[in-house]
């Protein structure tokens, strides 16, 4: 499964975010680099279908899929030159298949700006130009190489061109490169009046993390009657934010609901029947001989594999089926 890394400058807000999405609590304090290296969680992607399935079937419990997540070290403008914790950091963003840029969008006397001023983009601006120097440094050291393949030579070429005019390169996959990372902003602010101005080709995310953290000492009925307010001042949510850096990096889920547990997955999107059995459990892919697709909306109407089937809402496929998003899967195997 693929990993998330959070990255912005120092106390724009990436140690509380990673709380809101993992529950994890990590040391947070008001000067720079309180995180040092990188803190790891696992995120939850809470889905509502499958509650509403599990409630149908009158599952006992209900498994969501998780996705890691790195809390990575501030950034700071000469990163690629080793300022602050510069390599290190450098190196830790590789690890990572989609970054969330979190820009600050809050004014906090208490809280020092790296900027001294909030600007998110011109943060967003710093953050992409030390991304792209780190790329084009590493692309020149290998193409002064000897005996480079002819066609990662071309596509190092290629991507050089694309960094020089700020674009973002094509994966190169025996080369991985920071700017061909996918990529989500997410201004920290607890005031969606701001006037920002974020010059990115994808939506960018407005979400108030402080509002969120201490509305977790509240009440549930506390809780709902603020989501609802922020809802209609259409601010976002680190559950959102989650699913479309979900979403952005290819994937989809289906749903098995076995005996008393209703469970979902995560699958590449174009992936099969056979890659979906090996998810649940390898001797289920091991022994596969087919799968039963059932849509979950007919199971919601009709909530009886048997009764489903009596009305062919069943389709019977082998391991070369296509797994569609919010497939409900039960496999066929030999044990």
């Amino acid at each position: 499964m693929e990993k998330i890394g959070l990255v912005g400058f120092p106390n724009a807000g990436k140690s509380t975010f990673f709380y809101l999405l993992t529950g994890a609590e990590v040391q947070r304090d008001l000067y720079p680099f309180t995180t040092i290296g990188k803190n790891e969680g696992k995120a939850e992607l809470r889905d509502e279908l499958l509650i509403r399935l599990s409630q149908a079937k009158k599952s006992k419990e209900i498994r969501n899929f998780k996705i890691t997540v790195y809390d990575i070290a501030g950034i700071v403008e000469g990163a690629h030159k080793g300022e602050g914790l510069g390599n290190e950091f450098l190196g830790f963003i590789r690890e990572a298949d989609l970054l969330i840029i979190v820009l600050r969008g809050f004014t906090d006397e208490k809280v020092p700006s790296y900027l001294k001023e909030i600007n998110p983009q011109k943060e967003k601006e710093i953050i992409i130009s030390e991304l792209i120097i780190s790329d084009l440094e590493r692309i020149e050291r290998k193409l002064k190489e000897k005996n480079i393949p002819a066609e990662l030579k071309e596509k190092l070429i290629l991507a050089k061109e694309k960094l020089e005019k700020e674009e973002e390169p094509d994966e190169i996959p025996d080369f991985p490169l920071l700017m061909a990372k996918r990529k989500v902003y997410v201004i920290n602010s607890d005031d969606k009046k701001g006037n920002y101005k974020l010059d990115v080709k994808n939506p960018y995310f407005i979400c108030p993390f402080k509002i969120l953290e201490e509305m977790r000492e509240l009440d549930e009925d506390e809780r709902e009657e603020i989501k609802e307010e922020l809802k209609k001042e259409k601010f976002n949510f680190p559950e959102e934010i989650l699913e479309y850096s979900f979403n952005l990096l290819g994937f989809i889920r289906f749903y098995t609901l076995k005996g008393e547990i209703a469970s979902s997955f995560p699958l590449k999107k174009g992936k099969t029947a056979y890659d979906a059995a090996g998810k649940v459990h390898t001797d289920i892919q091991r022994g596969f001989i087919k799968v039963e697709v059932a849509k979950p909306f007919d199971f919601l109407e009709v909530p009886s594999w048997k009764e489903l089937k009596e009305k062919g809402k069943i389709e019977t496929h082998g391991p070369d089926y296509v797994v569609k998003d919010r497939d409900i899967l039960e496999f066929k195997f030999s044990k």
